[in-house]
């Protein structure tokens, strides 16, 4: 019967050590915060870092001098701006930035007033290149090489229409409604367009002027997207969806034989190289999810999966046809199906920029992570600049390669 107290007391004295412990740590802070030591659980756990799930951990704030610390992704970008190597020079939302046949200016359709307008590469001397001004623009294809002339997609009293117009004059050239894709040829001397007739889909081939049409091939496979590739080669790629099959045909315009590429690969979007000898493309799983990225020959063949993956559209090839940039979302687990919801607008992607050599695959860092989501990316002829389109506000920025 002595030594109950004795345990009672003992009891006690353990109780209030940990209530001791339990109040250091919780007026202590718990946890590690900007440059103080490790917390008590992150001691316990000091692999942390990212969350349960794959998600990335938040970016470091700002010090309390208002200035960001040296070496993290803000801190080279806000560098990399002071040093006039990544600049906005298109302060607005556009459409389908482009650059000019001598590299000397940007060319691009103001989304809010629908003018044709151009600027110096360095976003100056503002000028407006068109008198037709047409609201609703959802897409410009300018004809290579010359970008004198473009194919402008357009909705109007819930209607999708499409016309061809010149930078030269006000005149347009009404082409087919119900047409679904279009593309110019690597020359600019032909028009290539996708019409839906009789149950079928028809590949039509026009001059320049949508005059003289013919149809080179007609499929009972609807909702494909046409890319020129080369002169001879066009390549057809069912649209996209990350829960659906596509598959990549290619069609030669002199055989007008159509061959299966790429098959049976949900999410499948594609990008071929400027002189049509390599071919970018991507896919998904079944359920739109563990996106991968290729490149491999125009023809499907010799598949080379790239370190760390993107969507073909945030790419661009450099004119030397091997070297090639990507914008690679570092966010991609956040998103549920791809890449539909990225299509949708259900969320932004949170871009790395990378130099990628088509033959070695080799991914080089060139501008950390930020708050871009890129697209519409294009370089300029002697790869001095890589220029790109925010998604999230429509402007167009300027990185020094």
């Amino acid at each position: 019967m002595e030594k109950k107290p004795l345990t009672i007391i003992i009891a006690a004295g353990v109780l209030l050590l940990v209530l001791i412990v339990l109040l250091i740590y919780m007026f202590s802070g718990g946890s590690k915060t900007g440059g103080e030591e490790p917390g008590f659980f992150e001691s316990l756990f000091p692999q942390g870092g990212v969350r349960p799930g794959g998600a990335l951990p938040t970016p470091p704030e700002k010090s309390d001098q208002g200035e960001m610390a040296t070496g993290t992704p803000e801190a080279e970008r806000a560098e990399l701006k002071k040093e006039g190597k990544l600049i906005q020079v298109i302060k607005k939302p556009v459409v389908s930035p482009a650059i000019s046949q001598d590299a000397s200016r940007i060319l691009f359709f103001d989304k809010q007033t629908g003018n044709a307008e151009s600027v110096a590469i360095d976003g100056t001397n503002a000028q407006k290149i068109s008198s037709t001004t047409i609201l609703g623009i959802l897409e410009a294809l300018w004809r290579e090489p010359k970008k004198d002339n473009y194919v402008l997609s357009y909705v109007e009293s819930d209607s999708l229409k499409r016309f061809i117009g010149k930078t030269s004059t006000s005149g347009v050239i009404f082409l087919p409604s119900g047409i679904t894709s279009s593309q110019w040829s690597p020359d600019g001397n032909q028009l290539a367009y996708l019409l839906p007739l009789a149950g079928k889909t028809n590949l039509v081939v026009t001059d320049e002027n949508a005059k003289s049409p013919k149809i080179l091939y007609s499929t009972p496979i609807p909702d494909f997207i046409l890319f020129w590739a080369s002169k001879n080669k066009i390549l057809l790629v069912s649209r996209p969806s990350g829960v659906a099959p596509g598959i990549l045909f290619g069609f030669d315009t002199q055989t007008r034989r159509a061959d299966a590429l790429v098959a049976d690969s949900n999410g499948l979007t594609i990008l071929p190289s400027p002189k049509g000898t390599s071919l970018l493309f991507a896919k998904t799983n079944s359920s739109g999810k563990d996106l991968k990225l290729f490149v491999s020959g125009i023809d499907g063949k010799n598949q080379k999966e790239l370190q760390y993956p993107t969507l073909p559209e945030k790419c661009a090839f450099a004119a030397d046809n091997v070297t090639f940039f990507c914008a690679v979302p570092k966010n991609i687990g956040s998103f549920a199906v791809l890449p539909d919801d990225w299509y949708m607008g259900n969320e932004f992607f949170n871009d790395t920029f990378y130099k990628i050599s088509a033959t070695s695959t080799v991914m080089q860092e060139i501008l950390p992570t930020g708050s871009f989501d890129a697209i519409n990316l294009f370089t300029s002829p002697d790869r001095k600049y890589l220029f790109f389109q925010d998604k999230q506000d429509g402007t167009v920025w300027r990185l020094v390669l």
